[in-house]
């Protein structure tokens, strides 16, 4: 059976950024631009890729614009502190790095990254593809299924749990994936 790996990319991303936030201050007060979070990002995932035996590979990230979940429920991500200008220009600048490269990597207007690592995960399994779904995101959890393994990363990307059909009930409260919607 063939193989896809997704990279859930706004959450790697997220996560990259500010595990080297220190660089882009100093980039900052140095008057030098800001480059941690394209670093960090594009050598997890090339390393991730290098030695693997993947036929597909696609890293999704979130568009800046709201989506339907935001117009639907006035709370959504309400909450949540808006992110430096420099993340958002390091982002897009990793998306090309990695559309440079082959690996197809995508934002879509009004879309989040997850709706884009679930339809990619429905694609490949409905064409018998196996796939790994790369995150943070226990969300996407609810795909696990015969034909894809959500990691869930832990620390670094070195770091990641695994969750299968296999071993999701003993690791999600005696959950099925089907249960993870309700559950959240």
């Amino acid at each position: 059976m063939k193989k896809a790996v997704v990279f859930d990319g706004n959450s790697l991303f997220y996560r990259m950024y500010y595990a080297t936030i220190k660089q882009a201050e100093y980039a900052k007060l140095n008057n030098l631009i800001p480059n941690n979070g394209i670093k960090l990002t594009m050598n997890v995932i090339l390393k991730y890729i290098q030695n693997s035996d993947y036929e597909y590979y696609f890293v999704a990230f979130d568009h800046h614009e709201q989506t339907f979940r935001h117009q639907n429920f006035e709370d959504y991500k309400k909450g949540r502190q808006k992110a430096p200008d420099d993340l958002y220009t390091q982002m897009i600048d990793t998306i090309n790095c990695l559309n440079y490269l082959g690996i197809k990597a995508l934002q879509k207007p009004k879309i989040e990254a997850d709706d884009l690592v679930g339809s990619f995960t429905k694609l490949m399994n409905d064409n018998n593809i196996s796939v790994d779904v790369i995150t943070s995101d226990r969300d996407l959890l609810q795909l696990v299924n015969d034909h894809c393994s959500v990691h869930l990363i832990k620390q670094g990307i070195s770091n990641l749990d695994l969750f299968s059909v296999f071993n999701f009930q003993d690791k999600f409260f005696g959950l099925t994936p089907q249960q993870v919607i309700e559950y959240k």
